[in-house]
């Protein structure tokens, strides 16, 4: 560890991908803590500066870095660079987060003698994680990051609700749960298909995602639906008497996340009950996402109260032909729970012991805020 332990250096792999960039700008504004920024990437970024706190950083690959100048490290990478490097620096003392969810089960580098936690902040179960003796941590997939604060709700004994027996859920994945490739192949099949190519390179996806949906091949749904039932298990102890039932679908959208839930319970579900204990959870947003724009541009209570202000309002708009409308502010919408920190729910649907809701999130985002809040409740531990 460092001489002064309220600095330390920080190695960030992946860096320059989706979710590297999303931790770097997060730790960028939030963290006092890191003396050093070590910005780690693979050959394809090769020669890249990044930016950080008014410094020019080179990057340096995997291989090349030094193990011993490490304190901590964040792995925003795939898995096999985890594999690979992580127990090079875990040998070295140095401590980890993996978004991989590689250092969560066997076979384990050496210097773990069991699987790295599965955590995520927010959660009834995240106050007992053990800071001060952890070395590694894992930061669950961008499904289970969304329904665990769904499920830890509905399933929390102080709530009240009758018992979980069952949840079916299908999760529409954007572009992005395959990284920034994933991004960056979907804006290529879109540019070609609207520029009329009559092929192009469905690459990484089984089949080209622009203006489609893609269900995955049933080897990938069936690990899809073992990972994010294993990440669950782990963050919800209060889950292990439900069936969880998981459905994988591509969809057409660059970011964010949907999950269209359908859930049993034992007895009949009282609404009112049902709000509360989402309202109450920190991790949920019951309704839709706050939007700037459509909060802007509707009228308030001072503009209701002048009756110029309503009468001038057709004038300026002009006909219906021309009119420029704008998103309903009452609806969820994925683009609208963008660079949130919740899970966002639509009103549930209450029929008896059946309840159905939809819910989004950003995982990029709420994953970057998770790896921010680790780091600091690591460096309060080790102080």
């Amino acid at each position: 560890m460092s001489q002064d332990e309220s600095s330390h250096s920080l190695a960030l792999f992946g860096i320059t991908g989706a979710l590297g960039r999303e931790i770097q700008a997060s730790l960028e504004v939030e963290h006092d803590g890191i003396a050093q920024l070590l910005p780690v990437a693979g050959p394809a970024s090769a020669g890249q500066v990044v930016r950080w706190r008014g410094a020019s950083l080179s990057l340096t690959g995997p291989a090349a870095l030094d193990p011993s100048a490490v304190d901590f490290a964040i792995f925003a990478t795939p898995a096999e660079v985890v594999s690979r490097t992580a127990p090079r620096l875990l040998d070295a003392g140095a401590r980890v987060i993996d978004a991989s969810g590689v250092l969560a089960a066997p076979p384990l580098p050496r210097a773990l003698t069991a699987p790295a936690p599965t955590v995520w902040p927010r959660l009834s179960t995240f106050a007992a994680v053990d800071f001060e003796d952890a070395t590694a941590l894992v930061l669950p997939s961008a499904a289970a990051s969304t329904l665990a604060p769904l499920l830890d709700a509905l399933t929390h004994p102080a709530t009240g609700l009758p018992r979980l027996e069952a949840a079916a859920v299908t999760v529409l994945l954007p572009a992005s749960h395959a990284g920034q490739r994933g991004i960056d192949a979907l804006s290529r099949q879109t540019v070609g298909l609207l520029n009329y190519q009559p092929a192009v390179d469905p690459r990484p996806f089984p089949a080209a995602l622009a203006f489609n949906a893609i269900a995955p091949p049933l080897e990938d749904t069936v690990l899809f639906e073992s990972r994010t039932q294993t990440e669950l298990g782990a963050l919800l102890p209060t889950l292990a008497a439900a069936s969880l039932e998981l459905t994988p679908i591509w969809i057409a959208a660059f970011s964010g996340l949907v999950a269209t839930v359908h859930l049993r319970f034992a007895d009949d579900v009282d609404p009112a009950s049902l709000t509360r204990a989402l309202s109450a959870h920190p991790d949920l947003s019951l309704g839709p996402a706050a939007d700037d724009d459509a909060s802007a541009s509707a009228p308030g209570d001072d503009d209701a109260a002048d009756p110029s202000a309503v009468e001038a309002e057709p004038e300026a708009a002009g006909s219906e032909a021309d009119a420029s409308p704008g998103d309903d502010p009452t609806a969820l919408s994925l683009r609208a729970v963008l660079d949130s920190e919740r899970v966002h729910l639509s009103t549930p649907l209450v029929s008896g012991r059946s309840v159905r809701l939809v819910a989004m999130a950003d995982p990029i985002h709420r994953t970057a805020q998770a790896a921010t809040t680790l780091l600091a409740r690591w460096f309060a531990a080790l102080a």
